[in-house]
Parts: C-alpha cells; sequence; structure tokens
C-alpha cells in the first residue's frame, strides 16, 4: 500500500494493507453494517426528521436537523477510505479470476 495515500487518508498503512487482502465479500457487509451503524448513524444518535413530512409540508425546515461540518469531513474520509480499499479488492479478485492456471 503506497505511503501517500495513507498519508492523505489519515490511516495507518498496515491498517490499509490488512483491509485490502481481506476478499471475503461477507465481511465486507459486515464491515459496511459496522460503519453505517458507528459513522453514519452515530451509534443511534443522529437526529432525524420524517422525510415524506417534510416534503409534504407538515414538518417545518427550522424542525429539520442539520449536520455540522465534522459529520462532513468524517463521511468524507470514511468514503474515501472504504473506495481505496474497495479498488485494491475489486484489483485483486479480478487478477485471481482472470490469472492464467498455469501461473499458480
Amino acid at each position: 500500500m503506497p505511503r501517500l495515500l495513507s498519508l492523505v487518508l489519515d490511516t495507518s498503512p498496515s491498517a490499509l494493507a490488512v483491509a485490502v487482502k481481506n476478499l471475503k465479500p461477507l465481511s465486507w457487509a459486515q464491515e459496511g453494517l459496522v460503519h453505517a451503524k458507528e459513522k453514519a448513524y452515530l451509534n443511534g444518535d443522529l437526529p432525524i426528521a420524517d422525510y415524506f413530512a417534510y416534503k409534504s409540508g407538515h414538518l417545518a425546515e427550522s424542525a429539520v436537523p442539520t449536520l455540522n461540518a465534522d459529520y462532513h469531513t468524517a463521511a468524507e474520509k470514511l468514503a474515501k477510505q472504504r473506495a481505496l480499499i474497495a479498488g485494491h479488492r475489486l484489483a485483486a479478485v479480478l487478477t485471481e479470476l482472470l490469472s492464467d492456471p498455469q501461473d499458480q
């Protein structure tokens, strides 16, 4: 794993290397669920509003919670990390699928 990418993403190279080597789709889904609970939904503390009530005019715009800059920054960082890992995993899977059996 290139050190520059780990610096840009503020993640240790060893953590990225371990994640990239995991080629089990079920565990990818489990990782996504953990990240969704912890990061996207803030372990259940994310303030919410009823979208349909807002769109139909039954909920004032002032009653819709806003997400702060820290939330957006953290979401962007996580999205970049997950995209980097997904790209490396996809490359590994394709390399394995398309490799010549005689080379193994």
